[in-house]
C-alpha cells in the first residue's frame, strides 16, 4: 500500500475512523473495464470498518463495482484556506482533515445486513425521524453496497503544523 508522503500530517490512530464516521458525504472512486476512473459523491454510513451506501439498481457506479470491486473512498472534514506567513513561497495554505480508505466493494445480499445498514444510514442522516421498517419486497428493490476497509490513512494540517 502507498505510504503517506507527509508523515508529519498523519492523524493519530483512531482519528481517521472518527472523521469517517462523522461526515455525511464521501467520494467513491471506481474504475470501469475501460480503465476510465469515475468518482461520485455518496451519502454513507461507516460501521465496524465497513462503509455502506445505497445506489440505483443500474448505472455506471454499479457496473464499475461489478467489474472491478477495488475502490477508493475519500472524505474531508472542515477545511479553510488561510493566508500563510510571508516566509512561505505560496501566499496561502489550507487547514484540513481528510481520510482516504481503500477496500473491496460487494453488493449486500443478506436481507438482515441490508436492513441494518439502511437503518443505520437513515439514522445518521435524519436522526430525529422515525419510520416503519421496510417490507421484504421493498428491501429487495434497494441496492446496498458494502466496502470492507482494507487500508485507511488520515491526514490533517492546522495552524500548529
Amino acid at each position: 500500500m502507498i505510504e503517506l508522503r507527509r508523515k508529519d500530517r498523519a492523524t493519530k490512530p483512531g482519528e481517521a475512523h472518527e472523521l469517517l464516521e462523522s461526515t455525511e458525504v464521501g467520494f467513491l472512486g471506481t474504475t470501469g473495464s475501460d480503465g476510465i476512473p469515475y468518482v461520485v459523491p455518496v451519502n454513507y454510513v461507516c460501521t465496524q470498518n465497513t462503509i455502506y451506501f445505497h445506489c440505483a439498481p443500474a448505472g455506471r457506479k454499479l457496473t464499475n463495482l461489478q467489474q472491478n470491486p477495488s475502490v477508493c473512498f475519500t472524505v474531508i472534514g472542515p477545511h479553510q484556506v488561510v493566508p500563510s506567513s510571508s516566509a512561505q513561497p505560496c501566499p496561502s495554505t489550507t487547514h484540513y482533515q481528510s481520510v482516504v480508505a481503500f477496500g473491496r466493494a460487494r453488493i449486500v445480499a443478506d436481507p438482515a445486513e441490508k436492513g441494518a445498514a439502511l437503518t443505520a444510514l437513515v439514522h445518521k442522516l435524519i436522526p430525529d425521524r422515525t419510520y416503519e421498517p421496510l417490507t421484504p419486497a421493498a428491501l429487495q428493490r434497494i441496492v446496498m453496497v458494502a466496502v470492507e476497509i482494507e487500508h485507511i490513512t488520515g491526514k490533517r494540517h492546522d495552524h500548529a503544523q
